[in-house]
């Protein structure tokens, strides 16, 4: 029993500086943990503000074009009224078919017009939220947008305005550094707050 005991500590004394001894790349690097969560809150913010101007541009687009194309059923309807002469059944569902067709359009236009209103309405408060999370961020930040190249992802990047060279563990921030790091938004992610910490350890 004793022997096993014995084998037991000594495999455990053996296992723990293995443990330490990963290499760099496996550790969890709190530095750019944190850079990727910051990243990921500033395109949720930007895809906001996108998303509303986008959707407030298309949706005034298609209301125009239903609006267009209801203006022409409605005078389509009534040309065909115009010209109807006592009752005719085939003329009276063409009749019935154009209207059911300018109604529809209208409701189309209706529709748009409700979506447009709403996105409008949404996009001065996405990019007034937007533009004061890059003036924060670029506190510690460089926000930069790059070239939109369709299927390459985000036309965005967002990097630490403090060097660190490559294969240094871990790169402390200055104490000022780190307390304006919890500062940058309302809920700061776990890995920068952990940054933040190390960063008053190690300045």
């Amino acid at each position: 029993m004793a022997k096993a005991v014995l084998t037991l500590v000594v495999l455990g004394a053996l296992g723990a500086p293995c443990a330490l001894a990963r290499p760099v790349a496996d550790r969890v690097n709190v530095r750019e943990g944190c850079r990727q969560a910051l990243a990921g809150l500033y395109i949720a913010a930007f895809d906001r503000r996108e998303r509303a101007v986008e959707t407030a541009r298309a949706a005034a687009t298609k209301r125009k074009e239903a609006e267009t194309a209801h203006a022409d059923a409605k005078k389509r309807a009534a040309a065909a009224k115009a010209a109807a002469h006592g009752f005719d059944l085939e003329t009276a569902t063409r009749i019935d078919q154009l209207e059911a067709e300018a109604k529809s359009l209208e409701d189309l236009v209706n529709q748009y017009a409700e979506l447009e209103r709403d996105a409008a309405r949404e996009a001065p408060h996405a990019t007034a939220a937007e533009k004061k999370m890059k003036e924060s961020l670029s506190r510690l930040f460089s926000v930069e947008r790059l070239d939109d190249r369709e299927g390459e992802g985000y036309p965005l990047r967002l990097d630490y305005k403090s060097s660190c060279p490559k294969y240094r563990a871990v790169c402390a921030l200055s104490r000022d550094d780190a307390a304006v790091l919890l500062q940058l938004v309302d809920d700061t992610p776990e890995d920068c707050r952990k940054y933040a910490g190390l960063s008053r350890v190690r300045s």
